[in-house]
């Protein structure tokens, strides 16, 4: 349950099922630890339609998992998590660059975070 709730908590304070069960390495136990986090009320379910996505009840909650992980491991999270996006969300990424550019900013891909926050200022009217 701790490497989940660790995972999700690097996507952000709102998770998308389908992100973190492609992030995760644990799939055979993420529906458990799931459900044992909402029964303990660490996060619950945000919306089930069009996806499935999560929240933490509490932004501390997630803050505080978030800085129980080094750095290292964090940054290496936010690439993945990147990178998952922009497969998982290929038809549509125009929605979300500015996320996309935050993960790789935090994942030190510099490069790919300032092309994002150029396409994220392109994009505005």
């Amino acid at each position: 349950m701790k490497r989940v709730i660790q995972e999700a908590s690097v996507i952000g304070r709102a998770f998308l099922y389908e992100i973190l069960k492609r992030v995760t390495a644990l799939k055979d136990v993420m529906d458990k630890s799931l459900s044992g986090l909402e029964r303990l009320e660490f996060i619950r379910t945000r919306t089930i339609q069009p996806d499935l996505e999560y929240i933490f009840k509490h932004a501390l909650t997630q803050e505080v998992v978030y800085n129980g992980l080094l750095k290292k491991e964090r940054q290496a999270l936010h690439e993945r998590i990147g990178l998952i996006m922009e497969q998982l969300f290929h038809d549509r990424l125009p929605e979300f660059y500015e996320t996309l550019a935050f993960h790789y900013k935090q994942g030190q891909s510099i490069s790919k975070a300032v092309d994002y926050l150029i396409k994220v200022w392109r994009e505005k009217p």
